[in-house]
């Protein structure tokens, strides 16, 4: 059973599971390759697609708000003469991977499903496929699998998160990000908090609910914290409050000196997300 939270539009209607607090679109975007479309990576304006508005100036600030996950691998990659593979999925441009790149005891690879940004990815010499998460196939187990504010894309968390599994070895880590729907900001601006996207998020974790599909996939739950502070340039910022209160777009535009700018924001909320794969061979 489920009860409605409120519309989104004409269409489609955010709900939450009465049994395990769960919130999700009930009409979901099914075409994932409509969601990361070029306008996902340089937004048409008119469309309100979501996604960046120009994603080649995020580098910098995408980096600082995923910064601890780069940390952590760095963390658990001590052993100067170790070996190491780290995929990231939903790798955009690769600017999580590149902070590797010339550091001899990494293998990097990246899955990307838009063509455009997979070829930006490959630029960088590490190995990119340009397909579908779901689609993905290699032999060779990871040590790390990062995906950073893709989880909620997804039609089906459940089976995504335990396809991640497969391609971890035993002890293992998945690192993801994900909106928190816990968050003071979704409970004053309901629709219009800005991690709603009708068109192109299909689910809306807490750390409650995160830890429950994870475990469920037979993953040890590491810690889920809440980050209430992120980066973002000031393009992106002007420019999505632009949209947010159309009334208010021209004050805006008058801060466009800001656009180069790496910026904070309260965001409400973020999840930082990390578990492990415990058990032998093939578990």
């Amino acid at each position: 059973m489920w009860r409605a939270l409120f519309d989104l539009n004409k269409e489609q209607c955010l709900v939450k599971c009465a049994r395990c607090g769960l919130v999700f679109n009930d009409r979901q975007e099914t075409d994932i390759g409509a969601v990361y479309s070029d306008e996902y990576f340089i937004a048409d304006e008119k469309k309100k697609t979501g996604g960046y508005f120009d994603y080649a100036v995020m580098e910098r600030s995408l980096n600082k708000n995923y910064n601890f996950a780069y940390k952590f691998i760095l963390r658990n990659c001590q052993d100067p003469r170790g070996h190491y593979r780290v995929l990231d999925i939903g790798c955009g441009y690769g600017f999580f991977l590149k902070q590797f790149n010339g550091d001899a005891r990494f293998t990097l690879a990246g899955v990307e499903i838009n063509r455009a940004a997979a070829d930006k990815a490959k630029e960088l010499s590490f190995e990119v496929r340009n397909l579908p998460f779901e689609r993905y196939e290699d032999s060779n187990m990871c040590d790390f699998i990062t995906g950073f504010e893709c989880i909620e894309h997804m039609t089906d968390p459940l089976s995504f998160l335990k396809r991640v599994r497969t391609f971890l070895r035993p002890g293992g880590y998945a690192l993801f990000t994900t909106p928190d729907i816990k968050n003071i900001l979704f409970s004053i601006l309901g629709r219009h908090w800005p991690a709603i996207h009708p068109s192109s998020h299909n689910f809306y974790f807490s750390s409650s609910t995160i830890a429950a599909l994870a475990s469920q996939c037979g993953f040890e739950v590491i810690s889920v914290k809440r980050n209430q502070l992120l980066w973002s340039s000031g393009l992106q910022l002007r420019k999505r409050a632009g949209e947010l209160f159309p009334f208010s777009k021209h004050f805006w535009d008058a801060f466009s000196y800001l656009d180069g700018l790496t910026l904070p924001y309260a965001s409400g909320g973020t999840l930082h997300v990390i578990l492990r794969k415990n058990g032998g061979a093939g578990s």
